[in-house]
């Protein structure tokens, strides 16, 4: 989705930093998701990010019931789907907005 959105700026540069810092923090790579102050970590319950490290580790500790786990890799699949189609958009309104530099 940040390489797409390149085609769209002239550089994604500060973007993908921007992600990955966020990344960083609300997956639990830096700081686990447990430690955080009560509003910080239910804002990090709900956005994408955890399902990329903090999930996965709480499944295999064996934090969540089987019905609680199923229900979390719903969750995770519809933020595929949602990233899937908002990169196919920018997709489509980067390839309209590219300006090709050079002769």
């Amino acid at each position: 989705m940040i390489g797409t959105l390149a085609l769209r700026f002239e550089s994604a540069a500060s973007l993908f930093d921007a992600w990955l810092g966020f990344s960083n923090v609300l997956s639990g790579y830096l700081v686990p998701l447990d430690l955080f102050p009560g509003a910080l970590r239910k804002l990090a319950a709900v956005l994408p990010f955890r399902f990329q490290l903090s999930f996965p580790v709480e499944l295999m500790l064996g934090r969540w019931s089987r019905v609680e786990a199923l229900e979390l890799l719903a969750a995770q699949w519809a933020y595929v789907l949602v990233f899937l189609l908002v990169t196919r958009v920018a997709w489509r309104s980067g390839l309209r907005h590219y300006a090709a530099y050079g002769g």
